[in-house]
């Protein structure tokens, strides 16, 4: 590539009709219960898309990178719900680092222009916001975007092939839903008034001297497209102040790993299948439920309209019985312990907010973010196996905006399990599900359970 010598053949995506309805390549990372999980998507906005556009990006290339390290690349697989889909991949290590992705779309037309389209993406995980000047520049990315924190402005440098972008228009939308555009300076860079939360930037390249073919498809210009996400933290957004340990309690750190000991989970888990019946509302389908050794889900037989929604609940009822270690991050306790819930412990220097209520070494709550929303899972009531360890019988999840604070939607669970060989098993799960002034409820019964035989390949469902 060649570095352009017109400021105008940078650009950023305007704000018109056409391009209003354009989509992106974001990258992002989501906590689990099995850890943080890489996730790349084709959206308008730093949110994950519908699941039928994946398969426009499932060439994608992506790797993480930690300050003054070399980056490792990721081994994405496809992930669809019933709304949204993804690329996604386990991510070994924690914060600080980079996650970022390139992907070459191909020829796409545009009214009567032939254009061949590159998307570059990144996102910053920082433990604060001087992690993001020391591992912000992505070599490996041609179009690339540096944020920096200065006082109370965030300064963006825009880059081509590694040299400043001079001219160059960009599209800020911060925290609050409030969309910027400026145009850099000759040393590539701009600057809008800093809100802390999560950012979202892009720019677009346009290169109208690069002609050619690209699988036997002709194209009379490129572009090239870089988003960026990463958040600021704020001093509102943290849950509560730090309460140290009474002398002679048990610390925070010990009080979650005895909560988390005592969590009933498939050691040595061999797979299962199990006759299902599916209740969506006044929709009802039948088949057959096989869940692999590492927890994949896969349905046969049951019909499109009741599958989606199933599929999403399953996937997360099976992930949250397998073992999976837990970060390394240290906690401390956020509260005198008055709450009905149990005693408040936040993890310290978490992008993503995680704290726990922990009531009689129960995890009876989970608060996390994850970009534009934050949720909070509070279990009501738990079932115990021969062992003693707890599974979650009720429970609910609430999901909030978090610029306005606004309750998107709940979700009641209820939750019914079975013993079969060694494993405590669903035989239920319910959910009533709130949302845009309505009501959505899900029931899934389970039979027949047949845990998979010694020795018998139960792996890579997908």
């Amino acid at each position: 590539m060649r570095l352009l010598t017109l400021a105008a053949a940078v650009a950023a995506v305007a704000v018109t009709t056409s391009q209003a309805a354009a989509h992106f390549v974001w990258v992002e990372i989501v906590p689990t219960e099995k850890g943080p999980t890489a996730q790349v998507y084709f959206s308008e906005t730093p949110e994950a898309g519908s699941p039928e556009l994946v398969g426009k990006i499932a060439h994608a290339k992506a790797w993480v990178r930690g300050i003054g390290a070399e980056s490792k690349p990721l081994e994405l697989n496809v992930e669809k719900h019933e709304e949204t889909g993804a690329l996604v991949a386990k991510l070994e290590q924690g914060a600080p680092l980079s996650l970022e992705a390139d992907v070459e779309y191909g020829v796409f037309k545009r009214g009567e222009t032939a254009l061949l389209v590159h998307y570059y993406a990144k996102h910053l995980a920082g433990r604060n916001v001087a992690d993001f000047a020391a591992i912000g520049r992505a070599t490996e990315l041609p179009l690339d975007i540096v944020p920096r924190v200065e006082g109370d402005k965030l300064r963006l440098t825009v880059s081509w092939q590694g040299k400043p972008a001079a001219g160059a228009e960009l599209i800020v939308l911060d925290a609050a839903g409030e969309e910027q555009k400026l145009t850099t300076n000759e040393q590539g860079e701009g600057e809008v008034a800093l809100k802390p939360g999560q950012q979202a930037v892009r720019a677009r390249l346009v290169d109208t001297q690069n002609q050619g073919e690209k699988n036997g498809q002709a194209y009379t210009q490129a572009w090239h497209i870089a988003t960026l996400t990463f958040e600021v933290p704020s001093e509102t957004g943290k849950v509560a102040t730090t309460v140290a340990a009474a002398p002679g309690e048990v610390s925070a750190n010990d009080l979650l790993e005895r909560a988390r000991d005592a969590r009933a989970v498939w050691n040595n888990f061999p797979g299962f299948k199990s006759h299902i019946t599916v209740r969506v509302d006044d929709e009802i389908g039948e088949g057959e439920l096989i869940v692999d050794r590492s927890g994949d889900v896969m349905l046969r037989g049951v019909s499109d309209n009741v599958k989606g929604w199933a599929s999403q609940q399953l996937q997360l009822l099976i992930r949250h019985r397998l073992p999976a270690p837990f970060s390394e991050s240290d906690v401390v306790y956020g509260d005198d312990g008055k709450n009905p819930l149990g005693r408040l412990i936040k993890f310290e220097g978490d992008s993503a907010h995680s704290a726990y209520r922990v009531k009689d070494d129960v995890i009876r709550e989970v608060n996390r973010h994850m970009g534009k929303m934050r949720f909070t899972i509070s279990t009501l009531e738990v079932a115990r196996n021969d062992e003693g360890k707890y599974m979650p019988q009720s429970y609910s999840a609430s999901y909030w905006d978090v610029a306005s604070g606004k309750l998107i939607s709940n979700e009641a669970v209820l939750q019914k399990w079975v013993k079969v060989g060694k494993f405590e098993l669903p035989a239920e799960h319910v959910v009533v599900k709130s949302a845009d002034g309505s009501l959505k409820v899900l029931q899934i019964t389970f039979s027949e359970h047949e845990l998979t035989p010694a020795g018998e390949v139960s792996s890579n469902l997908r």
